[in-house]
């Protein structure tokens, strides 16, 4: 079967955006918790972030990123990784608000 890139890139676009639609609801859902749960899921997405991402490469620093390169590769490398879609989702936003 042959996909034209044109359709390939539309997908990958689509994706994007839908991850980024999700990461805005998480955001917006961040500001109802309580902090000792903001803290615990800050604590649990950094511990993930280290022991997947540092088994393949020297973990780079939250800062070294915008937002939209780290929803980038989280979305690219979290398959290589077998993230689950809530690790993605922590990791992203881990990274994100640590930037």
């Amino acid at each position: 079967m042959i996909h034209s890139s044109k359709n390939i890139n539309g997908t990958r676009f689509m994706r994007t955006a839908a991850f980024i639609m999700i990461l805005i609801l998480l955001f917006s859902w961040a500001g109802c918790r309580t902090q000792s749960a903001i803290v615990e899921e800050t604590s649990l997405a950094k511990n993930e972030f280290q022991k997947k991402c540092q088994s393949c490469h020297k973990l780079p620093k939250p800062a070294s990123k915008t937002d939209s390169e780290w929803v980038v590769l989280v979305l690219r490398y979290g398959k290589k990784a077998k993230l689950t879609d809530d690790q993605v989702k922590r990791i992203t936003v881990y990274l994100t608000e640590n930037n």
